[in-house]
């Protein structure tokens, strides 16, 4: 996760794996804003140009994911934040992502 900087992916700073506990803690950028998911709920009515902004922004991060052989397998308006700051969608939540083999783009091994 690291090696994948990208404006639209949410960016993974470093992983501590924590033996004393079993636990591991990700630090990631933080994003002020909300997720797609918000005007979904509020049944709020987006104009067009939104939209087609924000999958834009979604499509160019995943397009740099599958560049690098990873499947995300969970997009969805909850696993997307949008930067009011930046105006960037951006890629989050890995949990089921998995890299591909580029011979046959079937997963190799299992999730990330």
């Amino acid at each position: 996760m690291s090696r994948l900087q990208h404006p639209n992916i949410v960016r993974l700073y470093e992983l501590i794996d924590d033996p004393r506990c079993d636990q591991q803690f990700l630090v990631m950028e933080c994003v002020r804003g909300w997720t797609l998911q918000r005007p979904v709920a509020r049944r709020e009515s987006i104009p067009e140009e939104d939209l087609r902004h924000w999958l834009r922004e979604v499509y160019l991060g995943l397009e740099h994911l599958h560049i690098h052989g990873v499947a995300h397998r969970d997009v969805k308006p909850d696993n997307i934040l949008w930067d009011p700051e930046q105006r960037r969608a951006k890629l989050t939540d890995f949990g089921t992502a998995a890299l591909l083999s580029h011979s046959r783009d079937a997963p190799v091994g299992g999730t990330l």
